[in-house]
């Protein structure tokens, strides 16, 4: 500084008199000298732009503007905040309604957190935590497959029985009389009333039908009593289509 300022003296006495302008670094020098006082460079030195030597100068200073203010842009200062300040970013916390919507609800909760706002932490955990519950769900589902197969097979007998029971399909459990049966001889024989059973088998399953035996006495049209023995073939809705004897 100390220096400058006594080539500005220098320029100062040397006004009114022949100068002369250095093309590198643009000062003001007297006529008599063969140099710059500033930088040193000789007066016969040439700009190699073919401008004066202040057009020179501030086209080199406008130059260093230009350069330094793409720096800044492309290069942000250590605090992180670019040359031109932009819009500030919305920060959001997880409130306690939303947290336990993450926590009980994730496929609602969890869609909450992309909104503008919540870190990429926030978001993570909550899609996070939803895929762990959403596997353990599907294996859950896997495993469970089976048992209810079991259940299905273990529940079909029941059932079939219940069905058997509710169409007379079955030995009554005070005389081993077959409901389905007993419609049969209702219909069939000539006075039902004398209708009188000897000895009543068991009900046999046999596919989609079933089997029982039954011998019995029952008067004909004569009037007098016969003793029959006959299978009986029941379909799956409870009536008889077929009365074999037994011979």
């Amino acid at each position: 500084m100390k220096f400058d300022s006594t080539i500005n003296d220098m320029n100062k006495t040397a006004t009114g008199k022949s100068s002369f302008p250095c093309v590198l670094c643009g000062n003001i020098n007297p006529g008599e000298l063969n140099h710059c006082l500033k930088c040193g460079s000789s007066k016969a030195t040439k700009s190699s732009t073919g401008l004066n030597a202040p057009g020179a100068a501030r086209l080199g200073g406008v130059i260093k503007s230009v350069f330094k203010y793409g720096l800044n842009i492309i290069l942000p200062s250590r605090h992180g905040s670019p040359a031109t300040p932009g819009p500030r970013r919305l920060s959001r916390r997880v409130t306690v309604p939303l947290g336990l919507a993450i926590g009980f609800f994730p496929m609602i909760g969890a869609w909450f957190t992309l909104r503008g706002g919540y870190s990429t932490r926030v978001r993570v955990i909550s899609f996070g935590w939803l895929g762990f519950l959403t596997t353990l769900q599907v294996i859950g589902g896997i495993e469970g497959r089976p048992e209810k197969k079991s259940l299905n097979k273990d529940a079909a007998p029941v059932v079939r029985d219940a069905l058997r029971e509710l169409r007379g399909i079955y030995n009554s459990g005070w005389d081993g009389s077959v409901p389905a049966v007993m419609e049969w001889f209702n219909r069939n024989l000539h006075d039902p009333d004398s209708f009188k059973a000897e000895e009543w088998g068991p009900v046999i399953a046999n596919g989609e039908t079933s089997l029982v035996r039954c011998r019995y006495r029952a008067e004909n049209a004569l009037g007098a009593y016969v003793l029959k023995d006959k299978i009986f073939t029941i379909n799956s809705s409870g009536q008889v289509t077929r009365a074999t004897d037994v011979h």
